[in-house]
């Protein structure tokens, strides 16, 4: 399977303006073809809200689950006591097809939020 991404990140005009976006994103492909995919963004700004972006990629990088409900439990149990804030995050799975199977999202703004 392949996945073409495109990426953009831009900065806020006006009163939207609330500092750059600390958005972060994990690709997890499986030797079965299925494809784990993870993306959020952190709370805060400047060098605490960068330093909980790396340390959710680490979290994520060193996870073997590949399970959305998993990576998100996971992740919350590697996280928690490191960073301060919140973070939001969507977890999918994709088949070798490139069918969505799980998703991992709650009712509010269609992420999952997780708080440290």
């Amino acid at each position: 399977m392949t996945i073409q991404t495109t990426g953009w990140c831009g900065r806020a005009a006006g009163d939207l303006r609330v500092g750059p976006p600390y958005c972060f994103f994990h690709v997890a492909p499986a030797p079965d073809g299925s494809v784990l995919l993870v993306v959020g963004d952190v709370s805060g700004k400047g060098l605490s809200a960068a330093m909980s972006v790396s340390v959710i990629i680490g979290a994520l990088r060193s996870n073997p689950m590949r399970e959305p409900s998993q990576v998100l439990t996971q992740l919350n149990q590697a996280v928690y006591g490191f960073i301060s804030g919140f973070a939001t995050c969507c977890v999918a799975l994709l088949t070798p097809e490139g069918q969505l199977r799980d998703r991992r999202a709650p009712q509010h703004h269609g992420a999952t939020l997780f708080s440290f």
